[in-house]
């Protein structure tokens, strides 16, 4: 049965299949400093168990890093006072 199914060309799947449309990827493209930054937390061990650091870096993507900080807690106003530091220190994005 299967072969008479492929001579015909019937022998795949019958259901009606789902297609999406293809995904954007999203590319920053920058052609100096100061025109996109990024940011991150990342969780650091510390001297004895049980005992974390919380890093926050800004980085100029195409460059360097314009702020950091290391904290024992992780707090959304500790990563605003950043945030607000280095604008106030390199300008805001795209700015320069």
């Amino acid at each position: 049965m299967y072969r008479i199914l492929s001579a015909a060309g019937q022998n795949g799947e019958r259901r009606r299949q789902v297609t999406h449309p293809p995904r954007t990827i999203l590319e920053l493209v920058v052609h100096g400093p100061s025109q996109v930054f990024a940011w991150d937390i990342t969780r650091l061990p510390g001297p004895a168990k049980s005992i974390w650091f919380h890093a926050y870096v800004i980085t100029d993507i195409f460059s360097r890093i314009v702020g950091h900080t290391v904290e024992r807690a992780e707090t959304a106003e500790q990563a605003e006072e950043l945030i607000r530091e280095t604008i106030t220190s390199t300008g805001t994005p795209g700015s320069a």
